[in-house]
């Protein structure tokens, strides 16, 4: 391509003014030629780069984002490479089409994509100048891996323009240090994952569960549900073996909730099932909910084979199922499930209800299958071929680490500094019992203690910190355990108690058959159930 630039002026003569004007032209109109003759080659060895650009260009190498890349196989031995772009050793090169490249002759090992003066890619056992990637070839399979870029990837405005826009969260941002700054204030004094005890560090109800029962709490708010006929289950609180789940984690993580089956189902009936799950309360969900995110958990399991996890709303007639498998047995492995994004129709909860319910099904019967990496429109969590987790008292598996993520990637599992899980974990159940100490148990730690001022005891109980609404109290005796009752301990015995008031900060419980200043002592738990 070149110009002409037209001289209004060449008709006339006879002044060196004119002359001078259409020479300056002559020289104008050769150099925007010699500028776009440099810009549309597709190579430019000894071209002069002017000074604002060498910057740039001053560097070894520079290539395009995603420019020249190869593929991850070569069907047929046929590498098909990207169209690009790049300044190599002095030489611009660019190809504005695919090409094909034919592998057959090379060796199973590392190769070398390098480009030529003409902007053609081609391949070398040995790198050179004009390389720009390094990648492992594996005839058997036609497989291309560890692609390694050899030269520098080209920041330009279009990629800063890009940096302050954020497709996950929303967010637009007039510099690139705010967004650095937004992501330093989410990571270290927001909270954005919604779930509860990620690490399994909370268990307030107890650590070990013999024959569960269907919506037993277990963990602070995993709970299992189940309809069987015959399948009984063990819960547990076990440590994971520090080198095991660092291998997979990257980090320690000190609990995971382990299911044991004791009982065998062997024969499962239609409607019945096993599923752990968590419900994450609307509020915390919300961020998730109508957009994708991702599921990443660690689990370990002594049988390997197609497991499910599904993801749904309050009213359960909105369920993403996506199975997932576990691929070693015995060992710790990283699972992460991508969920697409979910349109406004359903029963969807924002405030004090379900938002989310995250269910892993353990067993199911065909009245509960739907269809893999879907919303199915009913309350379905499992798909046909879900394995029967109930078929063998030697199955069991472990659970801990689970984390959701906005956007299709699972980052480094986190967790959560333990203050932050007390406080996630007190939204929906408290007690006056120590840490570490049960409800029910015979405990002086943590006992409310009062004087009596009537014949009727009455004391006001704050809670530890607001629940979404009135919780279930539960009062119980220090120094047996036993429900509805405290420790009349000037009257030796235990007295029935009253509970009123309940609100989201506290109650008030009344005790029976007191005298004046009589000592009262007593436990309790406050349940907020979603």
């Amino acid at each position: 391509m070149a110009i002409t630039l037209v001289k209004d002026f060449s008709g006339l003569a006879g002044t060196q003014y004119i002359t001078d004007h259409n020479g300056n032209y002559t020289i104008l109109e050769a150099s925007v030629n010699d500028l776009l003759a440099f810009l549309g080659s597709t190579s430019g060895a000894n071209a002069q780069v002017p000074n604002g650009l060498r910057e740039i260009f001053d560097r070894d190498g520079i290539i395009g984002v995603g420019s020249y890349l190869p593929p991850s196989t070569a069907p047929s031995n046929i590498m098909t490479v990207a169209a690009g772009a790049a300044w190599v050793a002095s030489l611009f090169a660019q190809k504005t089409t695919t090409s094909a490249i034919d592998l057959t002759s090379f060796s199973d090992g590392t190769l070398f994509l390098n480009v030529d003066s003409l902007g053609e890619p081609n391949v070398t056992t040995v790198q050179n100048a004009l390389s720009l990637y390094s990648f492992t070839w594996t005839d058997a399979g036609d497989t291309i891996t560890n692609i390694v870029l050899l030269v520098d990837i080209l920041f330009d405005g279009d990629d800063y323009n890009d940096m302050l826009d954020s497709a996950v969260t929303g967010l637009s941002f007039t510099s690139v240090a705010d967004r650095l700054e937004s992501m330093e204030l989410d990571t270290g004094t927001r909270r954005l994952d919604p779930v509860v005890n990620p690490g399994m560090n909370i268990w307030q109800r107890e650590t070990t569960f013999t024959g569960v029962t269907t919506a037993d709490m277990l963990a602070d708010q995993y709970e299992i549900e189940f309809v069987t006929s015959v399948g009984v289950m063990d819960v547990s609180r076990v440590v994971p073996t520090a080198a095991d789940i660092f291998a997979a984690s990257g980090q320690r993580i000190n609990y995971a909730l382990r299911v044991d089956v004791t009982t065998i189902d062997a024969s499962i009936a239609a409607g019945e099932f096993v599923t752990l799950s968590q419900k994450i309360i609307g509020f915390n969900a919300a961020p998730f909910m109508h957009k994708q995110f991702t599921v990443s958990f660690f689990a370990r399991s002594n049988s390997t084979g197609q497991r499910a996890l599904a993801v749904g709303n309050d009213g359960d007639d909105r369920n993403f199922i996506k199975t997932w498998n576990v691929a070693s047995a015995n060992t710790w492995e990283r699972i992460s499930v991508v969920v697409d994004s979910q349109d406004l129709t359903g029963s969807w909860d924002y405030l004090i209800g379900i938002g989310l319910n995250l269910r892993w099904a353990l067993m199911a019967g065909t009245d509960h299958d739907g269809t893999d990496d879907a919303w199915n429109s009913s309350n379905n969590f499992a798909v046909a071929g879900t394995q029967n987790f109930l078929s063998s008292t030697s199955n069991y598996l472990e659970l801990t680490g689970v984390q959701l993520d906005l956007g299709p990637v699972a980052k480094a599992y986190r967790g959560i500094p333990i203050e932050q899980d007390f406080d996630a974990a007190n939204l929906f159940f408290q007690k006056s019992y120590d840490i570490g100490v049960f409800p029910g148990a015979t405990s002086a730690l943590g006992q409310v203690a009062f004087h009596a001022v009537t014949t009727t005891a009455l004391t006001n109980v704050q809670l530890f910190t607001p629940m979404p609404a009135a919780p279930t109290i539960v009062t119980y005796n220090p120094t047996d355990g036993a429900t509805g009752e405290w420790e009349n301990v000037t009257g030796g015995a235990g007295g029935a108690t009253t509970v009123s008031g309940i609100g989201s900060h506290g109650f008030v419980v009344s005790v029976a058959g007191t005298s004046n200043n009589n000592v009262i002592n007593g436990h309790w738990t406050a349940e907020f159930k979603l």
